[in-house]
């Protein structure tokens, strides 16, 4: 069996993805295409368990199953009623592929398996060589770089035979009530990342929150995950009074609400980007060159993750601030690493003046 005989016979099909909230979004555009497409088929999705509230909202799959994510382990299933089943097919569903996804996905039973063929940062050549024989379907995509939610139909494309175009889906359909009352205005500030060096410098999102407070009477409300707990408590600490942390107490839909209801997002690299993007609401967020290519200071980046296409989002809703610099496209493999106790020097040297700049920028637009 293979993908390319079509896929009218598959009844069954499993959609593995392992990574993070901000790629799932980006994802979730193309994930009503499955449903539309295998319309006859049972769909399972694995994700991680803590897309639960989210997951198990979109009507795109019949089951949820989560997985519990543990660094350099297989995913297990954190579900006590959730079990390994038989599949027609079984897709990979990540463009940058780790070892530890391929291994989960090997457990589960399926005449075919299929995933992406391309490197990845999270293996070496020889790895993903070795890794691919645990398919019977390897995608080859375009080398040309695409922002990752135009990747993701590509993807889809490929796997269905298809010609889907890019577009964005309306993640407001999917938020939930935020169960705290909330300012009549204010700026939602996110001060955490899924990793500590990309974190913007703390002390300067309380000067943001001075600065967006006095001219523009706006409440800073802080929001994130409970792994950002210090951070966002240093910066409540320090902040105008008024300032509102709800860092921890909110579940993914709520935080949605808590986006489209905002006047403005600020955010590191993050879901929270993605979210303002898929929510219609303007946004700053600071990038680091991880994902970036090298461009000319007079230029906008080029990225895998940010900024979004112009055809997708305005530059007049999102800005993207970044510093250039000769390393970018790392991966995050800084050659600084060792030296850097707090931030990166491709996010930390992103003035706050910018970043204030950028704010005034996008809020009086709105006006």
């Amino acid at each position: 069996m293979t993908i390319s005989s079509g896929t009218s016979h598959i009844k069954r099909l499993a959609l593995v993805r392992t990574d993070n909230l901000g790629d799932f979004l980006m994802w979730l555009s193309a994930a009503a295409c499955y449903r539309r497409h295998f319309h006859n088929a049972e769909i399972s999705l694995f994700a991680s368990e803590m897309l639960s509230d989210l997951a198990e909202a979109v009507p795109y799959w019949d089951k949820f199953v989560p997985l519990r994510l543990l660094e350099c382990r297989p995913p297990t299933l954190s579900a006590r009623n959730a079990k390994l089943s038989d599949f027609d097919l079984v897709v990979n569903l990540q463009y940058s592929r780790s070892l530890v996804a391929d291994r989960f996905v090997s457990r589960l039973a399926a005449p075919c398996r299929s995933a992406i063929d391309a490197p990845s940062p999270n293996m070496s050549l020889e790895e993903l060589a070795s890794e691919n024989q645990l398919y019977t379907t390897l995608l080859r995509l375009s080398p040309k770089p695409l922002h990752e939610l135009e990747r993701n139909f590509e993807i889809f494309n490929a796997i269905s035979g298809a010609a889907e175009r890019p577009h964005l889906e309306a993640l407001g359909k999917f938020a939930a009530r935020c169960s705290v009352p909330l300012p009549d205005r204010f700026v939602a500030l996110f001060p955490g990342s899924s990793w500590k060096k990309r974190n913007y410098p703390w002390p300067r999102f309380v000067q943001l929150c001075e600065t967006l407070h006095s001219r523009f009477g706006l409440v800073t409300v802080l929001c994130g995950s409970q792994s950002d707990a210090d951070i966002s408590g240093n910066i409540h600490a320090n902040a105008p009074q008024a300032t509102l942390n709800l860092n921890g107490k909110l579940k993914i839909r709520e935080t949605f609400d808590v986006i489209s209801r905002s006047s403005l997002v600020v955010a590191n690299d993050s879901m929270a980007g993605h979210a303002a993007n898929l929510l219609g609401i303007p946004s700053v967020c600071i990038i680091g060159g991880g994902y970036n290519q090298v461009f000319g200071s007079d230029q906008m980046p080029e990225g895998r993750f940010f900024p979004y296409p112009d055809h997708l989002v305005s530059p007049n809703q999102q800005i993207i601030l970044n510093y250039d610099m000769e390393c970018y496209g790392c991966s995050y493999h800084c050659k600084y690493d060792i030296l850097v106790r707090d931030t990166f020097p491709c996010i930390d040297y992103v003035s706050v003046g910018r970043v204030i700049a950028a704010a005034e920028q996008l809020l009086l637009s709105a006006a």
